[in-house]
């Protein structure tokens, strides 16, 4: 079941990377633009806790992932990062709701970008990107890793 929020996260919304009503931020030198295909569509933090678990994901991780999740894609699985060098370039782009970078495609067998709009293929991406870089692969968490280690999963 997939559920509309209009409003940014309930009590998590400082994890936010993007304020209210923003849509681009820079960090690292690039920046990012996030379009959603189906901007009023997220998942609830159960749903992506049974499909992190089903990908395999260690109990232990799950809160972090949700974490990580919220900052990337607002747990939006339609979300699309546009990422830009200093001059707007496109460089490169991440999709879904763990924002798979299309480095990371093939690593994980995708050979059409709408496959990792379904939040289970994007989610066994994720799994596999983890398995190869740990949490470190999300740019999100680095800048949010207390943040992400602390985080309680909604009741």
């Amino acid at each position: 079941r997939r559920v509309k929020r209009n409003v940014s996260l309930e009590r998590n919304a400082h994890l936010i990377s993007l304020p209210k009503g923003e849509k681009t931020f820079a960090f690292e030198g690039f920046k990012k633009e996030i379009i959603f295909n189906k901007a009023n569509l997220f998942l609830s933090e159960s749903e992506v806790s049974r499909y992190l678990l089903d990908a395999g994901f260690n109990f232990d991780h799950i809160s972090q992932m949700v974490c990580t999740a919220h900052l990337e894609s607002q747990l939006n699985p339609s979300a699309v990062g546009i990422n830009k060098d200093a001059l707007g370039n496109e460089i490169s782009r991440d999709l879904g709701l763990w924002q798979i970078n299309d480095a990371n495609w093939k690593l994980c067998g995708i050979s059409k970008q709408d496959e990792l709009f379904d939040p289970k293929i994007n989610t066994r991406c994720a799994k596999k990107v983890f398995d190869a870089q740990g949490f470190r692969a999300w740019v999100a968490y680095r800048k949010n890793e207390k943040k992400c280690k602390n985080y309680a999963l909604l009741p």
